[in-house]
């Protein structure tokens, strides 16, 4: 049994604030090999559904690949259950790789009431915990369907924010409505890229050049540890079958899966791994409620922690987390699982 908790703790540690990628599953005959591919650069990727026709289960392959997924359940066509059961599928067999589910992506922009979108969280969120799993479960909108539609932040355990700079207005700025708006404890970037050609938007210019130095932007942001706990780029490789025509060329990689250029994600730092029933009792700087299997707690726990400047580590008891600006006095403590910033 210990061996295995240890196998577990790794596998959470290697996939906190870890930068990810957005993949379409449209050439999901490939799946794996383009799950290998990401795993060079990536540790986590998002998806927006989880059932692919009979084929590949995309946890399945996250996990086979050592990638952590926020998994998608798509409300606007015929597979809404299939991507429920899916989810649930694959978290049995892969409970470590699951971080939260994402239910339906910027549907308050496609004509979808925020009511709707209301009733699809929660019975996702019922269905996942009559399976009795535990993982965060929320949304993904726009940041003005967000700020429109308030009411939709309290059924979510987890709040996917897409932001485009190249659709108009800076990511930052609005980045900073949101967290002024919500809070950070809940919200992440779920979507936010440039295209490689196309065309342009406005005054907006689509171009190589112009995607690297945005996404290098992006990068160096989040490092600094802003947009949530795994900032998701948008996306891994191109999709000839969207229209307008700069849709296509969204891609980090190119139809086949290729890289376009040479990068490195960097580092935003890292927790130490877990100190079971572990206590540092005092120092602490804050502390806040959290949700989900023990995946998600370490996760959001740590997340915090390396985005808190002066933060040494943090503890979690009861489904709170105690961000602490000095790990002493260690000693035994029921139930409490502790772990330092490195």
């Amino acid at each position: 049994m210990l061996s295995k908790i240890i196998v577990v703790a790794a596998a959470l540690i290697a996939n906190v604030a870890a930068m990810g990628v957005c993949y379409d599953t449209y050439d999901f005959k490939n799946i794996d090999r383009h799950f290998d591919i990401i795993h060079q650069r990536f540790q986590t990727v998002r998806t927006f559904q989880t059932y692919i026709y009979g084929s590949r289960n995309v946890i399945d392959a996250a996990s086979d690949h050592g990638l952590g997924i926020y998994a998608g359940v798509w409300i606007r066509g015929p597979d809404y259950y299939n991507d429920i059961q899916a989810i649930i599928d694959g978290y049995y067999r892969h409970p470590h790789a699951l971080k939260a589910v994402f239910v339906g992506n910027e549907d308050l922009d496609n004509g979808w009431n925020v009511q709707q979108v209301i009733d699809k969280v929660n019975e996702v969120r019922n269905r996942l915990r009559a399976a009795n799993i535990q993982v965060r479960v929320g949304s993904v909108q726009t940041d003005g369907g967000w700020l429109n539609n308030p009411r939709l932040a309290d059924a979510c355990d987890i709040m996917g924010v897409n932001i485009y700079s190249f659709f108009g207005g800076a990511l930052e700025p609005r980045w900073n409505a949101m967290v002024s708006r919500f809070g950070g404890s809940k919200l992440m970037i779920t979507e936010t890229g440039w295209p490689f050609n196309g065309g342009n938007y406005g005054g907006n210019v689509a171009s190589y050049w112009n995607a690297v130095n945005h996404f290098n932007q992006v990068a160096s942001w989040y490092s600094a540890g802003n947009g949530g706990e795994d900032v998701m780029y948008f996306m891994y490789h191109d999709n000839s079958g969207k229209w307008p025509e700069y849709e296509k060329h969204f891609g980090l990689a190119d139809n086949n899966g290729n890289w376009k250029f040479d990068f490195a994600v960097p580092a935003r730092g890292s927790c130490s791994q877990p100190e079971w029933n572990t206590d540092y009792p005092g120092n602490d700087m804050f502390n806040f409620p959290i949700s989900g299997d023990m995946n998600s707690l370490i996760s959001q726990c740590c997340s915090k922690c390396v985005s808190t400047p002066g933060c040494g580590g943090y503890s979690i008891f009861e489904d709170r987390c105690y961000i602490k600006s000095a790990m002493t006095g260690r000693k035994d403590g029921a139930g409490v699982t502790s772990a330092r910033r490195q």
